[in-house]
């Protein structure tokens, strides 16, 4: 099974919430290689990534170098999908591109944009909730049986609330 990895946000020095919860995600993938017969490709924005993964480039690691300055996710990454699709895309950081496999996964971090809109900006608010409307778009008109992953108990409710209805859960 070749899984693919949106590493986009992995390894900065300087890292958010997002960017920790992402290098722990991606370190901990990295310490499985080997174990199984999957083969893992990241996929990476910058040179510098490439460099940091480098060392752990096998038969079992594939690195992809996708040069945008903007559109990253849904230009880039998403041509990568187009023309050499992985099995499985997993999406620890960010939003699903426009297109991708039929088995996918996405963690959504925060919807605060959503639930606090004074807070932010009409841009932020805008962009929450056009991705987010995009990850419901796969998961819940059956487009793709895309799997999303909701840290905290307050999102779900959030999610739930914006699309009027219940979330199918499963716990492990």
């Amino acid at each position: 099974m070749l899984v693919g990895i949106d590493a986009s946000r992995y390894g900065r020095e300087k890292a958010t919430g997002v960017e920790l919860y992402t290098n722990k995600v991606i370190d901990g993938l990295l310490g499985q290689i080997g174990k199984s017969d999957v083969v893992w490709r990241f996929y990476v924005a910058h040179e510098w990534q490439v460099e940091k993964l480098h060392k752990f480039l096998s038969d079992k690691v594939e690195i992809r170098l996708i040069k945008r300055k903007r559109l990253w996710t849904q230009m880039g990454l998403a041509k990568e999908m187009k023309n050499d699709p992985p099995d499985l895309l997993f999406v620890p950081s960010h939003v699903l591109p426009r297109i991708c496999p039929e088995k996918s996964v996405v963690v959504i971090h925060g919807l605060e944009a959503l639930s606090f809109p004074k807070a932010y900006s009409a841009f932020v608010r805008k962009y929450q909730k056009m991705t987010h409307l995009h990850n419901r778009t796969y998961l819940h008109e059956t487009i793709y049986p895309c799997i999303l992953i909701v840290l905290h108990l307050n999102n779900k409710f959030e999610l739930q609330r914006l699309r009027s209805g219940t979330i199918q859960e499963s716990y492990l």
